[in-house]
């Protein structure tokens, strides 16, 4: 859902109105525990120069890295694969990327196309959990080599972001091996 502000001042009220009213809508009473996030201009903008930021980091380190991405998380994770293939960079990437329903998947056929011509053997794993289940590490072992000689980044709404990471540690990943950026995105 896109809303507009008549100016900024009144934006911050406005944002707060929405997640008060999604909140009772949806019957949540920690707002902790939403299941949707409400972001503005300046959250995306904040949001993307972290994004951009982790991945320079990972691209220096590492050939393989293992995205792990749900939901409209794809969105900063779209941006910094189109750079890795302008760039010409031969590193492998992982992309596992949840969502409920294909029509669900935001940029899919973009993303599955772009991974497809990628350099360094990339892998694109859409795994929609209405009908195969969530990310987990039964699915993570089908498609990696090895769990522990990668770098995980997971991007997504702070549910997905949570458990993730929770199912990484169950797996003994070193935790400076995971990197995490919560993008809820609407």
């Amino acid at each position: 859902i896109s809303v507009q502000a008549a100016d900024s001042q009144s934006m911050l009220a406005i944002q707060q109105q929405i997640t008060d009213l999604l909140l009772a809508r949806h019957h949540i009473s920690d707002p902790q525990m939403a299941d949707f996030s409400t972001l503005n201009q300046a959250d995306i903008v904040a949001t993307a120069s972290s994004v951009t930021q982790t991945f320079t980091i990972l691209l220096g380190a590492v050939a393989g890295i293992s995205l792990l991405v749900g939901g409209i998380g794809i969105t900063p994770v779209r941006s910094m694969l189109l750079q890795a293939k302008h760039d010409n960079l031969a590193h492998k990437f992982y992309l596992f990327y949840s969502n409920r329903k294909r029509e669900d998947a935001a940029f899919f056929d973009e993303l599955s196309a772009l991974l497809a011509s990628a350099r360094g053997g990339t892998q694109f794993i859409p795994i929609m959990s209405d009908s195969e289940g969530y990310i987990d590490r039964v699915k993570l072992d089908k498609h990696l080599e090895s769990l522990s000689e990668k770098i995980y980044y997971i991007v997504g709404p702070p549910g997905f972001v949570l458990a993730m990471r929770g199912m990484l540690n169950d797996a003994k990943i070193n935790p400076a091996s995971i990197k995490t950026d919560q993008f809820a995105g609407y």
